[in-house]
């Protein structure tokens, strides 16, 4: 059987494993443990994890041939990457995929799908009704504050607000805000709103510059060196 195939399997339906099977799987195709290695560590015969590792294998071969969200995935991929038209690629490549995954309850690929696509901001999820977005410090540009701030997690979420109230106002509610000086976070009773404000504060960032700098020359506490 596929390695490769297996570990992308698995990413998609290890939750609906046993914290056991995911021990075992874990061990063997992410550790690269042996049968002897992983029975030493957990105190289980070599028969008895191979049984396990066979059990989940055949679980999660059962769940893609009844699913079938590897493969859908893999579709709507692959349709994105060939599309021409950027602006629709980008319209709804990211909207139609991570809808997907996130109507299936797919959390663990739609974490990794949105850190791949959203980069540098990372999702968490708290909650079924509580989830976060963050930016470590060191992961902030510090190239779009040119003049008196220093670009830490306090300045970021200033910004991040009056982005928000001006490009996307009707987001506004939908946020409450939990920074410190070396992160910035902003919360949501869902993950949607902050999937989008995430997507356009970033494709501004890279196609409207002039418009992030003058939303931080218009920032109340913000003093301009002249």
């Amino acid at each position: 059987m596929d390695r490769v195939y297996l570990t992308n399997l698995y990413d998609i339906y290890s939750l609906l494993l046993n914290d056991k099977q995911k021990e075992y799987f874990e061990y063997y195709y992410f550790d690269n443990l042996s049968l002897g290695e992983i029975s030493e560590n957990v105190n289980v015969s070599r028969n008895a994890i191979y049984k396990q590792l066979k059990t989940v294998e055949n679980k999660l071969l059962f769940y893609e041939e009844k699913l079938k969200l590897y493969e859908k995935s893999n579709k709507l991929e692959y349709i994105i990457e060939n599309e021409k038209d950027k602006e629709l690629k980008n319209k709804y490549g990211i909207t139609l995929l991570s809808d997907i995954l996130y109507n299936e309850k797919n959390w663990n690929k739609y974490i990794k799908w949105f850190g791949k696509q959203l980069e540098p901001f990372k999702i968490i999820k708290h909650s079924d009704s509580l989830f976060s977005i963050i930016l470590n410090e060191k992961d902030i540009d510090k190239s779009i504050f040119k003049y008196k701030f220093t670009g830490n997690g306090y300045d970021f979420e200033n910004l991040f607000r009056s982005y928000v109230e001006n490009k996307l106002p009707k987001l506004s509610n939908e946020l409450r805000y939990d920074s410190e000086a070396g992160m910035f976070s902003a919360f949501s009773d869902s993950e949607k709103p902050l999937e989008k404000i995430a997507y356009y504060f970033n494709n501004d960032l890279k196609n409207n510059k002039d418009f992030i700098t003058s939303l931080i020359l218009n920032m109340t506490d913000y003093e301009v060196q002249l």
